[in-house]
């Protein structure tokens, strides 16, 4: 979805970067997309980060995430569905006022 174009921004916890599981994504960062044998597909620039509640996700993030049929209510539903089995492996409850950051990207290399 990155590589056609579709996909232009993801979501992820806060709790992971406060964790130090991963590295919180920065404004002109530049990273490498794979598929899942782990095969460069394309090259993303970072454009902007936003931290706020889940809840807080409007349609136009979610069309940007470019996921399903790219309505907030697809996004809603699938993001919970994930982000519950994610916070399970932590012994964490996913309240829908659990911060997240929403990073947008453009595509730089294909």
């Amino acid at each position: 979805m990155v590589k056609n174009g579709v996909k232009r921004a993801t979501a992820s916890f806060v709790y992971w970067y406060e964790s130090g599981k991963e590295v919180f994504p920065v404004k002109a960062d530049v990273n490498i997309v794979t598929d899942w044998n782990g095969i460069a597909q394309c090259v993303i620039n970072t454009k902007k980060n936003s931290i706020l509640p889940f809840k807080k996700v409007d349609s136009e993030m979610a069309f940007t995430e470019g996921e399903g049929d790219k309505s907030l209510d697809y996004r809603r539903k699938a993001h919970i569905t994930f982000f519950e089995r994610e916070l399970k492996k932590e012994k964490i409850n996913f309240p829908e006022d659990t911060e997240i950051v929403f990073e947008e990207f453009e595509m730089i290399y294909k």
